[in-house]
């Protein structure tokens, strides 16, 4: 197949254009078609506007997007809004054949959206898509701009495997944000008591005050925690 990926991007198509439908089901010869006739690859629904590659990313249509990526799509190209990439969205719905494929096509893991993410910070949930991105080149230390790195999110949300695998690549268990908030303020405020348990003992510092004067334990009470605030106390009295 002829590459070609200087295509005008936003073309649009009319909502009833048959590669639209072509990308919803894989019809992967009418694509090729579309494409070898001089079709963009980036054009984008009337209707939603969604473009064709982002189109058979979401609908898991795996051939269609390794035949867009060997057809010469650049796969660190913005789609939709705030400069999200197709890792981005592989990694937070774990398509993990997707995930494989962007990375051996040369998707850059540590490239951020607007306000910095990166797919690293949108997995967290997803232990198994962590691990592909960390042997793949993701940046385990990445800090978005007010300072949230990978194991904050993994922290507020419970997902101890993932922890266990980003401390493991080097991430400090005390890593603060901007504001000084800890992985461990982010547990106890989202009363994670498990997650702050796991954390504590692999040495985060239940002593730390972030800008807002709170220790961890002040964090989860302030946010009605008072059982995961006692249980760091508790914690701390002990050593």
């Amino acid at each position: 197949m002829m590459k070609n990926s200087t295509h005008k991007k936003f073309e649009v198509l009319p909502p009833n254009h048959p590669v639209l439908r072509a990308c919803r089901e894989g019809d992967e010869a009418a694509v090729r078609d579309y494409l070898e006739e001089g079709g963009n690859p980036w054009a984008i629904s009337d209707k939603d506007d969604m473009n064709l590659v982002s189109l058979a990313s979401l609908f898991q249509q795996i051939g269609l997007l390794k035949q867009f990526l060997e057809f010469g799509i650049d796969p660190n190209q913005p789609v939709g809004t705030a400069d999200r990439r197709l890792l981005h969205a592989a990694a937070t719905y774990a398509r993990i054949d997707q995930v494989k494929l962007l990375l051996q096509h040369g998707a850059d893991p540590n490239l951020g959206d607007t306000w910095g993410f990166t797919p690293l910070h949108e997995c967290v949930e997803q232990p198994a898509v962590v691990k592909i991105l960390l042997e793949g080149g993701a940046d385990p230390l990445v800090q978005q701009r007010q300072g949230i790195n990978p194991l904050h999110n993994a922290a507020a949300r419970g997902s101890v495997e993932s922890m266990a695998l980003l401390v493991e690549a080097g991430v400090p268990i005390n890593i603060p944000l901007k504001n000084g908030t800890t992985p461990l303020h982010k547990a106890a405020a989202a009363g994670r008591r498990d997650t702050c348990a796991w954390l504590l003992e692999h040495g985060a510092d239940p002593t730390i005050v972030n800008r807002n004067g709170r220790t961890p334990a002040e964090a989860a009470r302030s946010c009605e925690h008072f059982e995961v605030g006692d249980f760091i106390d508790e914690f701390a009295s002990r050593k």
